[in-house]
């Protein structure tokens, strides 16, 4: 978690303003509030209330911070090892839906196609 709050911090610059009014939390405590609101979808005001700010700070606080904590180039490990090893999925026979590109022009929304599995799938 201090790995992340660096991390952050270096993309961000200070957290605090150097002159005028201080922010209520810290990058820390934001952070959490951040990360426990895109985990959970908590609701803002119940996140507010539990850190004792309003629900419109926790919303700018989140605005403001959840492109960065979702930044992909944030890694979880800093050695070049890890980034070259491709992500494999758990269930390889597992196929994701199909979506068609074709578009309904009187709803104007895209189709969705369910793709089957093979008969015999081993995981």
């Amino acid at each position: 978690m201090l790995l992340l709050e660096r991390e952050v911090e270096a993309r961000i610059g200070s957290w605090q303003p150097d002159t005028g009014r201080r922010k209520t939390l810290e990058l820390f405590d934001a952070i959490v509030i951040c990360l426990i609101y895109l985990r959970h979808n908590t609701i803002q005001a119940a996140l507010g209330e539990q850190s004792r700010i309003s629900q419109a700070t926790v919303s700018r606080y989140i605005d403001f911070l959840e492109p960065v904590i979702s930044c992909p180039c944030l890694s979880r490990s800093t050695g070049p090892e890890r980034s070259a090893v491709p992500a494999v999925h758990p269930f390889p026979a597992a196929l994701p839906p199909v979506f068609r590109l074709d578009v309904s022009l009187a709803h104007r929304q895209t189709g969705h196609l369910p793709r089957s599995l093979p008969d015999q799938v081993s995981f």
